[in-house]
């Protein structure tokens, strides 16, 4: 079938211009480096005398929100990025033209992608909070249980997956890759802490983000908890989340198939 000769098309491509180590590369850096960064601030503490601020009191939860923060933002900013081709960049540069000429039919080009990137983005998300998990589990003294962030990554993961899927839709609907990577930076990086810190953020997919930060425990310096998280709230979220991401996707198929692509 045609969509299975699209999707291993797109992985050929991800994988062969090596764009999944930009892909990965933003949530993978601050997996690494959040964990070893907060087990470090206790140290530099001591040894300037300042041990009673807040700010060197740091544990495993500190590790798990400062990940968490940094990815919403530099992951996703990242991804984003390194999405610019396939997003609308394979028209600009018109690769996209010789399949669609050889025979392929557009709406199976476009839905290749969305079979690879939102998935790929989902295990990326989860891959590297693993590893944010494992790191500060091993360096930290006090241990936290993962299920104790299990609603995070959840939310984490679908939104990251949703990033993905909206940058695609708009990228390959206008064209421009440029563009669509632009408008969910500014999305990620403005408007949703604007709505969270406005405290109106709730029931649409950018409420994730605020249920992902919401890391239950005590996080030290970084006020991530609000309290019990509020598990209706989130799997509504996530249910609105599917509904918008299979409407774009199916609007994004329409729109492809009947544009002209100059």
């Amino acid at each position: 079938m045609q969509i299975f000769a699209g999707i291993k098309k797109e992985n050929l491509e991800l994988f062969k211009t090596y764009r999944i180590i930009a892909f990965v590369g933003g949530f993978m850096f601050t997996a690494i480096l959040n964990p070893f960064l907060f087990w470090m601030l206790p140290q530099i503490g001591a040894a300037l005398g300042v041990t009673e601020i807040a700010l060197f009191n740091t544990n495993q939860y500190t590790a798990i929100a400062g990940f968490i923060s940094d990815s919403l933002q530099t992951g996703i900013l990242v991804m984003a990025i390194s999405m610019t081709r396939a997003a609308g960049g394979d028209q600009k540069n018109k690769t996209c033209v010789i399949p669609l000429v050889l025979g392929f039919s557009r709406k199976n080009y476009v839905l290749a992608k969305f079979a690879v990137y939102p998935l790929y983005a989902f295990l990326t998300a989860m891959f590297s909070f693993v590893t944010a998990y494992g790191i500060s589990y091993f360096l930290f003294r006090d241990k936290v249980s993962f299920l104790n962030f299990f609603p995070n990554v959840i939310s984490l993961c679908v939104l990251v997956a949703f990033a993905v899927i909206l940058t695609l839709s708009l990228g390959c609907m206008t064209g421009k890759g440029g563009l669509s990577a632009i408008t969910v930076i500014m999305l990620f990086t403005f408007i949703e802490p604007l709505l969270s810190g406005l405290q109106i953020n709730r029931y649409n997919p950018l409420a994730l983000a605020r249920i992902a930060r919401e890391v239950e425990g005590n996080s030290g310096f970084i006020q991530t908890s609000s309290g019990t998280i509020n598990y209706t709230e989130m799997s509504l979220c996530i249910l609105i989340t599917a509904v918008i991401s299979t409407i774009l996707i199916l609007l994004t198929a329409y729109v492809f198939k009947n544009k002209r692509i100059a």
